[in-house]
């Protein structure tokens, strides 16, 4: 995957986890194709995110907590779904550590409607209030972001090396949001 180039779903290949970009592009083949395994097999779940996976997979019904084997499983099952099924874009990779990167996916929604994308209107303010607001300090390691957007959504990714190669490392409010859609559990 080359930053800058869409990719439609079909382009996408298995390219393994040997680095941080080649480990995005798995991630994406897989979401595309539905392959829950492997999208399982490129996720890091830190402890305190794995505990709360599994108490939610323990609150699950039971033939709803069947179908997955561990939080892991759980967890791509919900990624998978939640990826549309569109082209898709590295905007932008950064190797933080040896061991840790971020980056940061656009990935086209098919099933937005062109109605519904109301562009938010710019700020009205003056060169001087531009320039004080670009000079003001960001935190250090904060990405620039894009502003939210039905057709176009970007996603912004932290991976770590670890011994079986470069994976995805989950943030707790990927689990709070899989809770919020399953909502009440048994």
């Amino acid at each position: 995957m080359i930053v800058g180039d869409w990719l439609p779903p079909g382009a996408l290949k298995n390219r393994g986890q040997g680095t941080a970009t080649a480990t995005v592009e798995t991630a994406l083949w897989a979401a595309a194709g539905g392959d829950v395994e492997a999208l399982k097999n490129l996720l890091q779940l830190d402890e305190p995110v794995r505990a709360r996976a599994g108490a939610m997979l323990a609150r699950l019904p039971d033939a709803m907590r069947a179908t997955y084997a561990s939080p892991e499983h759980l967890v791509a099952a919900f990624t998978t779904k939640a990826i549309p099924l569109g082209d898709a874009q590295l905007v932008w990779q950064h190797q933080l550590t040896p061991d840790e990167a971020v980056a940061c996916v656009f990935m086209k929604n098919p099933d937005a409607s062109l109605a519904t994308d109301a562009a938010a209107p710019l700020p009205i303010e003056s060169r001087e209030e531009a320039l004080q607001r670009a000079s003001r300090p960001r935190p250090e390691k904060t990405p620039p972001m894009a502003p939210p957007n039905q057709k176009t959504i970007a996603t912004y990714l932290s991976l770590r090396r670890t011994d079986e190669g470069w994976r995805l490392v989950v943030p707790m409010s990927a689990v709070v949001k899989m809770e919020k859609e399953v909502g009440g559990l048994k």
